[in-house]
């Protein structure tokens, strides 16, 4: 907890652009003391990236991200998630609703239940379905990662 702030009699008489000024810098300080603490010590610096990415700007990387490759890769993974809910098909149409390749659709559950002729409810036991799912597939996707190494 931190300590409360008093004002000091050395500083005159309490006015409020003197209190205002005082405020001030007492959070411009309390800013830079929680900055400095230890959650932000593994932030990642700026330089850091562009090494990783080998100087790459976001320019260059949108240039990559809109290939014929990068098409092909993205059809290919839609493809193979569109597979790993074949058992299911009720949770497979709100996945192909979710992941159309034509583009991001951000659907409401009252938007998806009528596209579906069902329930919100029912839109909604699905949708968790579909994130235990999708957890369960990337923690064997990363296990499947880390034999490979």
């Amino acid at each position: 907890m931190m300590p409360p702030v008093a004002w000091s009699e050395h500083k005159g008489e309490p006015t409020p652009d003197k209190v205002l000024a005082y405020l001030k810098k007492v959070l411009q300080n309390d800013f830079l003391d929680l900055k400095k603490s230890k959650r932000y010590t593994t932030t990642c610096s700026l330089e850091s990236y562009e090494e990783e990415a080998d100087g790459r700007t976001l320019d260059e990387l949108a240039v990559t991200y809109w290939t014929p490759e990068a098409e092909t890769l993205k059809r290919e993974r839609l493809i193979w998630l569109l597979k790993q809910f074949d058992s299911e098909p009720e949770l497979k149409d709100i996945v192909k609703l979710l992941f159309d390749p034509a583009g991001y659709t951000a659907f409401s559950n009252q938007e998806l239940a009528q596209l579906l002729n069902t329930s919100v409810k029912e839109i909604e036991n699905r949708k968790k379905r579909i994130k235990v799912r999708l957890a369960k597939l990337a923690a064997s996707c990363s296990a499947e990662g880390a034999k490979r190494v």
